[in-house]
């Protein structure tokens, strides 16, 4: 059973409240081998990489990475968020050696000693954070050298995203939080391929490969024979314009 670490602020709690209320719970309900991020695990396996100790950096509920231990039976898997919620969740799934709660990705250390990983996964995390570089840095601290970093961040521009915004002039061109008021909206740092590569580059980190196509913006391929492959190929090709995110597999460097 996984040891799990609680300290957070009455205040700071009730400003999680809202995560309770949708999001988590609903993700605490998918099959972890139907799940959408299951095919990235896959690709990533398919490099031959190998790994036996896996931090899961903003785990949520656990349910992405539920999948990876399915087939590597033998990982040990660590997680660490930033809602006691989902770490709430997260401890149901019964997949983590260790769970940490932790009050700011933006200024807070990772719980963890130097070089005590040798995969982390970073998924839908760094666009909500007023300092990524912050949290990169100490990824990069609590990694091994010439182990890697899987990272996943939504492209809120691409062609598709771009249109939506001229008709709507809504920022959240996708509708992530469709709930969410403009001045609320929990993503606050876009990304394009370039930049992200170049802000790993920056702390690090070598580009491995670019595994975006697997998610692509544009809606042709429920309209179109054969459009899946279409915008499949047109992601991997244009990943700034086709590609709804931006799935990355990196490495640190020695």
């Amino acid at each position: 059973m996984a040891k799990i670490h609680l300290c957070m602020s009455e205040q700071l709690k009730k400003s999680m409240d809202w995560m309770k209320k949708g999001y988590f719970d609903d993700l605490i309900h998918f099959n972890p081998s139907e799940n959408y991020f299951s095919q990235v695990w896959d690709l990533v396996l398919k490099e031959k990489v190998i790994f036996t100790k896996l931090l899961d950096v903003g785990c949520g509920t656990g349910i992405f990475t539920q999948y990876i231990q399915s087939k590597l039976p033998d990982l040990e898997i660590y997680g660490v968020d930033g809602s006691p919620h989902a770490i709430e969740l997260a401890s149901t799934t019964k997949i983590f050696k260790e769970l940490e709660l932790i009050v700011d990705f933006n200024t807070d250390s990772l719980p963890w000693n130097n070089s005590s990983f040798d995969f982390v996964v970073c998924k839908d995390l760094l666009e909500h954070l007023i300092a990524p570089q912050r949290l990169i840095k100490e990824i990069n601290r609590v990694l091994r050298s010439n182990s890697y970093l899987l990272v996943h961040v939504p492209n809120h521009f691409s062609l598709y995203g771009r249109i939506r915004f001229l008709i709507s002039n809504k920022i959240d061109t996708f509708d992530f939080f469709p709930n969410s008021k403009l001045w609320e909206f929990p993503h606050i740092r876009f990304y394009t391929l370039e930049s992200l590569i170049e802000l790993m580059n920056i702390e690090g980190f070598s580009y491995v490969k670019n595994i975006s196509h697997l998610f692509t913006s544009f809606p042709a391929e429920r309209y179109l024979p054969f459009g899946n492959k279409l915008t499949t190929k047109l992601a991997k090709a244009y990943p700034n314009q086709f590609a709804a995110a931006f799935t990355i597999l990196f490495k640190k460097n020695h």
